[in-house]
């Protein structure tokens, strides 16, 4: 007898899509999330029209709430090029500045590719989770064995925040845990592709207008002499500032902190006041796992596949993996053959 027919690893995007869709489809499951809170630095901030189909299918309301977060179009759609905020910038482009085209675009959906950041995004995902009968939601656990049993079930052995271990029973597990999966470990499987750059970023609050008059730009493009990188502009006085790093003896990986307070004036201007809420390092990468599958274990979002940070890729891929994989599961679970679910790979690699 199994503990739930699904356990998912990780309560990202990808792992709470999957665990709602399941429960819309009738299929318990059980997730295990080894943070105690959303995570605060924003990896994300564009959301597809497709994404916000699929989580309306998966909950209405969940969908309004986040749509409640979309910032209005005309605020959100200029793009700039920028030495510092201090000085003019070098260029600009307004992404509604062809009002045909926009026309189009929302002719393809009710929704439209949205600017919200994962810092506000995934507070509602979990609430959604918590709200959902069929999900028990297991905050502040890890897990450190996954291992396949003859009888076909598949053995999860966790440990919570307070050290107790437990083997949970189940008939198929999803790794949804991240670029860094422990689940893609244990089952052994290794990742394929390359490393595009060394990136780091810094997350913080500023009230101050240095942007200037007008709408805040979406995306500021700064190039200085010896830092380029980008400002992402979110609709709560939030801002994340990001650049690539060389060697991890430089400043920016060693001594973040230190780094950013120090750049932030260049950028932004003497004077400006700002709040670091966080600050993080992480490699960009291009990369698939060698399988989305080994046996009752299916690898889905980062933990599968590793994009570029621009537009939003990964978040989105993980969402459509999730909406993929949910309806295979609970046909499968229900009595269809178990290689509908290498389906799954095939349409998703």
């Amino acid at each position: 007898m199994t503990d739930a027919p699904v356990v998912v690893v990780g309560a990202g995007a990808t792992g709470a899509t999957t665990a709602l869709l399941l429960a819309r489809l009738g299929i318990r499951s059980v997730v295990l999330e080894r943070r105690t809170t959303p995570l605060l630095h924003p990896a994300a901030h564009v959301l597809s029209a497709r994404s916000f189909e699929i989580w309306h299918q998966a909950s209405p309301r969940l969908c309004r709430e986040i749509s409640a977060q979309v910032p209005p179009i005309e605020t959100v759609s200029r793009i700039q090029w920028r030495s510092t905020f201090a000085a003019e910038p070098l260029g600009e482009i307004d992404l509604l500045s062809e009002p045909d085209r926009l026309r189009e675009v929302q002719s393809h959906s009710e929704h439209l590719i949205s600017h919200v950041g994962q810092h506000l995004l995934m507070p509602l995902l979990w609430k959604a989770l918590e709200r959902e009968e069929l999900v028990d939601l297991r905050l502040g656990t890890t897990v450190r064995r996954v291992e396949p049993r003859p009888d076909g079930e598949c053995m999860v052995e966790t440990v919570d925040a307070e050290g107790r271990a437990e083997e949970l029973r189940t008939s198929y597990v999803v790794g949804a845990d991240g670029a860094n999966s422990t689940v893609r470990d244990l089952v052994g499987v290794p990742m394929e592709g390359s490393v595009l750059a060394n990136m780091g970023s810094v997350f913080f609050r500023s009230t101050d207008r240095f942007t200037g008059p007008g709408p805040v730009p979406m995306l500021s493009w700064i190039y200085q002499p010896d830092f380029c990188g980008v400002l992402i502009s979110h609709a709560d006085d939030h801002y994340v500032l990001m650049g690539a790093f060389v060697h991890p003896g430089q400043e920016m990986p060693r001594d973040p902190d230190a780094y950013w307070r120090r750049l932030l004036p260049r950028v932004l201007g003497d004077g400006v006041a700002t709040e670091i809420r966080s600050t993080g390092t992480w490699m960009m990468r291009s990369e698939l796992a060698r399988s989305f599958r080994s046996g009752p274990v299916l690898l889905a979002g980062d933990a599968a596949h590793r994009f570029p940070h621009t537009g939003g890729f990964g978040l989105n891929s993980g969402v459509q993996d999730a909406h993929n994989l949910a309806w295979k599961l609970a046909a499968v679970l229900r009595g269809a053959p178990d290689d509908l679910l290498d389906t799954y790979e095939a349409e998703r690699r």
